[in-house]
């Protein structure tokens, strides 16, 4: 997403949320393209429309959304279903890096083993919470994302692992066209 992109995203904001944005100033639109565009700098133009709208679609609040709520809802807007898993076990972990010092290991032998398998140890739950306390923003978009990727690494070795290969978007889709074929054939 280039600055471009950004300014066009803060403006669909604007217009969505007239009351937030009414008195901000030139320069504090300009930080917020930025640190937008800065965000999301490896994602594409839909994919960060998508989390926007599909939040805006959802929201409840009045207030637009924070970056993390545009990753969230951009994972939700794409796969409904398929990465619900991942963003559920994103909030088990938010939970448990709040768990106190001397049961963390309760908590992480609790989370899902693709969860586990991402995080690689109990101990890594207190810099998550480091980065929680300290960074709010980078623990919510940047933290966020690559728990989310290392989360779908995991779950893939752990399919291949178990001797089957994750069928890919494309093959899954294919599977269901020749099964839905397959039974138009039938009847």
């Amino acid at each position: 997403m280039t600055k471009e992109d950004a300014a066009k995203a803060v403006a669909y904001m604007r217009s969505a949320y007239p009351s937030y944005f009414w008195n901000l100033t030139k320069e504090s639109l300009a930080d917020m393209v930025n640190a937008l565009a800065e965000t999301f700098r490896e994602y594409t133009v839909a994919d960060v429309a998508l989390g926007i709208k599909t939040y805006i679609g959802a929201d409840r609040s009045g207030f637009p959304p924070s970056h993390g709520d545009i990753i969230y809802h951009m994972y939700k807007g794409k796969d409904p279903g398929g990465n619900k898993a991942a963003l559920e076990a994103w909030d088990m972990v938010k939970r448990a890096i709040r768990v106190p010092p001397g049961h963390r290991e309760a908590a992480f032998g609790i989370l899902p083993e693709p969860a586990r398998r991402a995080l690689g140890g109990p101990d890594r739950l207190q810099g998550f919470r480091t980065w929680a306390d300290t960074d709010p923003h980078t623990f919510e978009t940047e933290i966020q994302i690559r728990f989310l990727q290392e989360y779908a690494a995991a779950v893939k070795e752990m399919a291949i692992s178990a001797g089957r290969k994750q069928p890919e978007p494309k093959e899954r889709l294919q599977d269901l066209r020749e099964r839905l074929s397959n039974e138009k054939s039938k009847t």
